[in-house]
């Protein structure tokens, strides 16, 4: 086992404080941290940072997940609300709409499906918030009859169901 791979790989670079999550996501390794860096995408093979963004999300947010949305754009969960990054220049635009915080998310069906800490899963066409520009705040949400209790994970099973 080598300790600190990635911060010896990098030149003393760390990520942020608190890792919550590590993303496989188009050949890329997306680590969320609560403080401080963000969100890191590393090369899987050799640890090594390809981008970074260097503070927190969105006004001291804590980042939890990332969840793919297509080769331009994925989504960072956080304590309160929905992130959207721009994977090429890694720019963020807040999503208006609070969701409960610290839950998992998945993309499904062409739909991005967030679990959120307490309440129902909610339910938002990828169309709408993976755009050119910033969605308009004129998405859809829909509330599935689902209480997944705090924390939840999904998971797609070998035999194309969610779970």
């Amino acid at each position: 086992m080598e300790h600190w791979a990635m911060k010896l790989q990098n030149g003393g670079t760390q990520l942020g404080v608190t890792s919550q999550s590590a993303t496989m996501w188009g050949g890329k390794l997306y680590v969320c941290s609560k403080d401080g860096a963000s969100l890191t995408v590393l090369d899987p093979n050799s640890l090594e940072i390809e981008k970074q963004i260097a503070v927190s999300i969105a006004s001291g947010r804590q980042a939890y997940e990332f969840i793919g949305l297509n080769d331009d754009y994925g989504i960072v969960t956080t304590a309160a609300y929905l992130y959207r990054v721009d994977l090429r220049t890694m720019a963020v635009g807040g999503l208006d709409f609070y969701y409960n915080g610290a839950g998992s998310g998945v993309v499904y069906a062409d739909h991005l499906l967030i679990g959120p800490k307490s309440g129902k899963v909610i339910k938002i066409p990828v169309a709408d918030i993976a755009g050119a520009a910033l969605p308009s705040w004129s998405y859809t949400t829909t509330t599935l009859d689902i209480t997944p209790g705090g924390g939840c994970r999904f998971a797609k099973g070998a035999d194309g169901n969610l779970y």
